[in-house]
């Protein structure tokens, strides 16, 4: 691989990279062994990277020029070294860099002696000076997930101290699902209390530009599945791939417009349930298996429908209840304690005032 000319480089040094791929930025921290007198930090420009047109390793140049100062293939980290008191750690001193996987993300600094970018690695170290040091992470060609690690020895105690970031790296244009959210309408009721034991459960189902992804056809694309609590009789209800209704604890549909919907139907059983929407990252079908998941989870409350509590508040004194049969245990708590609120021996739950 060959190095960017003297003047680009020169230009990417002064120039702060953001990424136009989306995603916010990261940052993370360690301390190493007790003892220790020094921590390392990193904070990324943004830990969410487009897939990019060049492969590591390949030439990095046209037609698919990805390294350019504010290219959305790259992010950059800034290493910061300090002992516990928060100064910054003095003079030039060497850390170990490493990513992992090299097809995923790969990494390059600035070369102090060339003034060139230097060709992408997969390890090797950087120098931090007066306790701060950059690194470029770079996308490569294969969407996924990317540590990069880097490694100091303590200078009191010797020991090795490490801090970690995570990249994603997202495919662009695959129409893959990268991310799912499920959610819940509303509340059901069990089916003697004579309340609605019905309810829809919406999975929001996006790729990696956070865009819909596009209906399947003949497949498919999304899995509910009751998770809990064990032994509940709450059913699902959907349409599959095939135009088929579906009912049981575990149902496989489509989306419409990027939304998968199912019927929650509530059992004998009271209290909250939680049912699981899933995608497959791999190849969007859960027909075939799923071998990436990606999953969220939406709780439906499940009641009796009964009354459990009963506030009246009234600006003045005068709550009157009616009269029933003596067998009835009436209690009641006055607020504040000089308002008249007693009651009569017979009531029947009917308050007015």
């Amino acid at each position: 691989m060959k190095a960017l000319c003297k003047t680009f480089l020169l230009l990417l040094a002064s120039v702060t990279l953001t990424s136009c791929g989306g995603g916010g930025g990261g940052s993370n921290s360690a301390f190493g062994p007790p003892g220790n007198d020094t921590t390392l930090s990193l904070s990324a420009t943004t830990t969410t990277l487009p897939q990019s047109p060049c492969s590591i390793g390949a030439e990095q140049t046209a037609p698919f020029p990805c390294n350019f100062p504010g290219s959305p293939y790259i992010a950059e980290v800034t290493v910061t070294w300090r002992h516990k008191d928060g100064q910054l750690v003095g003079g030039t001193t060497p850390v170990n860099v490493s990513v992992a996987p090299v097809t995923v993300i790969a990494f390059s600094f600035l070369s102090t002696k060339t003034d060139n970018f230097h060709p992408l690695l997969g390890s090797g170290p950087i120098d931090v000076t007066a306790g701060v040091g950059t690194i470029f992470v770079h996308a490569g060609q294969a969407p996924g997930h990317g540590v990069l690690t880097v490694t100091g020895i303590d200078p009191v105690s010797k020991q090795t101290i490490t801090a970690q970031l995570n990249f994603t790296v997202v495919g662009v244009g695959t129409n893959l699902p990268t991310s799912i959210f499920a959610s819940s309408q509303g509340a059901v009721y069990i089916a003697s209390s004579g309340g609605a034991q019905s309810t829809i459960v919406n999975a929001r189902v996006t790729d990696g530009s956070n865009a819909f992804v596009p209906d399947p056809s003949g497949f498919d694309n999304v899995e509910f599945e009751i998770i809990g609590p064990a032994g509940n009789d709450a059913r699902l209800t959907g349409v599959n791939a095939a135009g088929q209704s579906v009912t049981g604890t575990k149902v496989d549909t489509v989306t419409h417009g990027g939304i998968a919907a199912i019927t929650f139907l509530a059992g004998s059983q009271q209290g909250p349930v939680q049912v699981r929407a899933t995608a497959d990252r791999a190849d969007g079908n859960v027909d075939n298996g799923i071998s990436d998941p990606i999953s969220s989870t939406a709780t439906v409350v499940v009641s009796d429908g009964r009354l459990f509590s009963l506030t009246l508040t009234s600006p003045v004194a005068g709550i009157f209840a009616d009269k029933v049969d003596a067998d009835v245990d009436i209690t009641i708590h006055c607020t504040p304690p000089d308002v008249p609120c007693s009651l009569p021996p017979l009531a029947n739950g009917v308050y007015s005032y």
